[in-house]
């Protein structure tokens, strides 16, 4: 695959064996994007170690992002619950299970959330497929009615948006899954939640204070190769009124549509989405658009002309990334899913309506000219904010190829038309 704008594949129980790491990587994945949401600290080691035999067998660079958790409220029913309209349900934390009497109960993950919620307040369950409006508050949980009902299942998301601001920026899970994430030096870390540029500064702190950490356990100096680009995910109102500050503190933004819909109004997210792409091109930061990009392939093996025009939309807005979620960690069809997004990516690139530069192509025939790189059709860099500065011309007839560092490199594969 030859495509500018590059693949991020979610790893789960669906593609973590190495002959499925294969087939994604040849059906154009770029980079692995493991969700530390699920699966314990064993689990993602197997799947980092198989990542790294492919790129050896194969011989090709993969980058790796580990995407953690944040201050999220999951589901912590054991069974499969069903939620019907009209009905009423009890919500309650996992010490509330023991106490209450009621027999239609939904438990929560967060502990004691219903001190912050409010009568009215809605409860969103899987990025707002299903709802639940707050009727009523007890001293151990709250009665809610269900105004868009489905089948729950354990361990998902859950939106309530006036506990966001009583949530923090990192939980304990965070600070455990860090260290090991800092000791596997994965090429990128995706952070959940982020409202404002001080959050990142404490978190690249906290990574120099594990790396300093792990090189006494050691016992002897350890070269760490590898510091993780922080990328921002997008996803909270906070984050949006920070935006600029964000970018700029950022090594690059994901925009999280599914959690952003619920903070803001969903019909002014496609909008919000194009206003930070421009916002990453200016600033020389790559971007990432995910969420229910092709969802319907996590059932079905073709996606629906909605999620084709969605994904041609991004790849026309200028995005670096394109990313699926369960689709190719839980899906059916993951290796499906992966070479329908980058025959979509292809199509879209190639199309009259792609020819959209945002940033001046004097200014880049200037600086080809100044830094005296060009050779033929492409041009040669071993530094990455070189690469970045070419990248964001989005000039579709000439290459960038990247000789940089191994570590280099796994980050560069993100880059929209850098070949590493």
């Amino acid at each position: 695959m030859n495509e500018r704008t590059k693949i991020v594949a979610t790893i789960g129980p669906s593609s973590y064996a190495q002959r499925k790491l294969e087939a994604l990587v040849k059906a154009g994945m770029d980079v692995c994007r493991l969700n530390f949401s699920h699966g314990d600290h064993a689990w993602h080691k197997k799947a980092i170690a198989n990542i790294r035999k492919v790129e050896v067998k194969l011989k090709k660079r993969v980058g790796i992002m580990a995407d953690i958790q944040g201050p999220r409220i999951r589901t912590a029913n054991k069974k499969t619950l069903t939620l019907k309209d009209g009905a009423r349900i009890f919500l309650t934390d996992i010490d509330g299970l023991k106490k209450t009497s009621a027999k239609n109960v939904l438990p929560l993950d967060w502990k004691e959330f219903y001190q912050f919620i409010h009568l009215k307040d809605i409860v969103f369950i899987e990025d707002g497929l299903m709802q639940i409006e707050i009727v009523k508050k007890t001293k151990n949980g709250c009665w809610g009615k269900v105004l868009i009902g489905g089948v729950v299942k354990t361990h998902k998301g859950v939106n309530i948006p006036s506990i966001s601001p009583h949530m923090g920026f990192l939980t304990d899970k965070d600070l455990e899954d860090l260290q090991f994430i800092v000791d596997q030096e994965v090429d990128f870390l995706a952070v959940s939640f982020v409202s404002c540029a001080k959050d990142l500064n404490s978190l690249r702190e906290l990574i120099r204070h594990y790396q300093e950490k792990l090189e006494k356990v050691t016992g002897a100096k350890r070269e760490f190769k590898e510091t993780p680009w922080i990328i921002s995910k997008i996803e909270k109102k906070a984050a949006i009124e920070n935006i600029n500050e964000i970018v700029k503190a950022s090594d690059g933004i994901m925009v999280a549509r599914g959690d952003l819909a619920i903070e803001m109004p969903q019909e002014k997210v496609v909008l919000l989405q194009k206003e930070m792409i421009r916002k990453c091109l200016r600033q020389k930061k790559p971007v990432i658009v995910a969420t229910q990009m092709l969802a319907s392939m996590v059932e079905n093996v073709r996606p629906t002309r909605a999620e084709i025009a969605d994904v041609t939309n991004a790849v026309i807005d200028g995005t670096d990334a394109v990313m699926l979620s369960a689709e190719s960690a839980s899906g059916k069809y993951p290796i499906e899913a992966v070479t329908t997004m980058a025959r979509i990516v292809e199509m879209a690139e190639n199309s009259p309506y792609n020819d959209q530069p945002l940033i001046s192509r004097n200014k880049f025939a200037r600086l080809l000219f100044e830094k005296k790189r060009l050779k033929k059709h492409f041009v040669k860099t071993e530094d990455l904010k070189e690469a970045l500065e070419y990248s964001v011309f989005r000039q579709e007839d000439i290459r960038i190829r990247f000789s940089g560092s191994k570590a280099d490199k796994g980050k560069a594969v993100l880059i929209w038309g850098v070949e590493a």
